[in-house]
């Protein structure tokens, strides 16, 4: 096998690999029943959220946690380091 054909197989590979293992952040609010918590997050991270997780809103519409009756349970209010780097567009709600 030539190195040419080699070297852009590696590439291909590690390309194939960067772009399966990496997703988008995104910014959402995760309500765990265990503790009763609100966290605020923005990572890649949300698949594997024990509990509800709810879109950010956008400043249309009241946000997630209200309209289902969760709010009514929550205790705590945390916001991980990660939102430290979202910046929303709206606080409605």
């Amino acid at each position: 096998m030539s190195h040419k054909l080699l070297f852009g197989l590696v590439v291909l590979v590690t390309a194939m690999m960067c772009a399966l293992g990496a997703s988008a952040q995104e910014a959402y609010a995760w309500y765990s029943p265990g503790s009763n918590s609100l966290t605020f997050c923005y990572d890649n991270e949300r698949s594997i959220c024990v509990g509800t997780t709810y879109d950010l809103n956008d400043g249309t519409t009241e946000p997630g946690w209200i309209t289902d009756g969760n709010s009514t349970y929550v205790k705590y209010v945390a916001f991980h380091h990660s939102f430290a780097d979202f910046r929303p567009t709206s606080t409605h709600g």
